[in-house]
């Protein structure tokens, strides 16, 4: 599947997906008076001697003739130009991942097909986790200097990583169906003793997640805020603060899954839960 179908069908039901936003801002990168372009003469053989353009360059990498250590040598000075400060490093950025978009794409709309009736909105959350992923391995890459081990494997490790994320929230998502079932045989004054925001505060006073992990799951997920608000009201990027969300849910699922957070827990001290300033807001 080519990228533009990728395209086409990200916008078909009129929705500016993230991976469509990503797609604009890198194209929007060569479109400008001084196009961002990269020195490849010295990185072997199939490249230009002039600087290419980075959606140029894209479409090269993109060739199957190209060798492998060509591209691992692309790849490596891509994450190395991501490095620089200021304004230049951040274009460098949004040039990795616009790099990426081909595999990202496809990653995501695999994902969106295992559901029956995924909406629009299923899709750019499963979009927002892939790119969530994508990131996650990206600064953790950048922390390491691991890459610069077998630089031809920056765009595999990468994209698993989204690959990854995806099939991760699909567990989380499949347990939490599972637990709604079980509750259904729970009785309902039960039921109504625990409430996610207990929860997600009990979690944070046991010290599993933070409290800024748990403010941003209250509000996304059972508030409904979008995640540009979130990050107007918390500040950072949009990509740090949706990684700090992936992290506490994993973390809510893994203390669930090994006994360190139960519902006996919440019920035996959802009454101090319930104090104002026990509250997630």
């Amino acid at each position: 599947m080519a990228f533009d179908e990728g395209d086409r069908d990200m916008t078909a039901a009129g929705v500016l997906y993230p991976l469509e936003q990503v797609a604009r801002e890198f194209r929007a990168l060569t479109e400008r008076p001084v196009p961002l372009e990269m020195k490849t003469a010295d990185l072997g053989e199939g490249l230009p001697d002039e600087p290419v353009d980075v959606v140029a360059l894209r479409a090269l990498l993109l060739r199957p003739a190209l060798g492998h250590p060509t591209r691992g040598a692309v790849w490596a000075r891509l994450l190395e130009l991501a490095e620089l400060g200021g304004r230049e490093g951040q274009d460098w950025r949004l040039a990795v991942v616009g790099m990426a978009l081909p595999g990202l794409t496809r990653v995501s709309m695999r994902w969106a097909q295992t559901v029956r009736t995924a909406s629009p909105e299923d899709r750019a959350e499963i979009q927002m986790i892939v790119l969530g992923g994508f990131w996650e391995q990206f600064a953790a890459m950048q922390a390491d200097g691991t890459w610069r081990r077998d630089p031809s494997r920056i765009p595999a490790r990468l994209l698993w990583a989204a690959e990854r994320a995806a099939r991760a929230a699909f567990t989380r998502a499949s347990r939490v169906r599972e637990t709604e079932v079980e509750l259904e045989h729970v009785p309902a004054a039960q039921r109504e003793r625990v409430q996610p925001e207990q929860l997600l505060a009990f979690a944070v006073r046991k010290g599993i997640i933070t409290a800024k992990g748990a403010r941003i799951v209250a509000w996304t997920r059972l508030n409904g805020m979008p995640m540009a608000e979130v990050t107007r009201l918390l500040g950072g990027s949009r990509e740090s603060l949706f990684m700090l969300r992936t992290r506490t849910e994993r973390k809510l699922a893994g203390a669930i899954a090994s006994g360190r957070l139960s519902s006996e827990d919440v019920e035996l001290n959802f009454e101090r839960l319930d104090r104002a300033g026990n509250c997630v807001s």
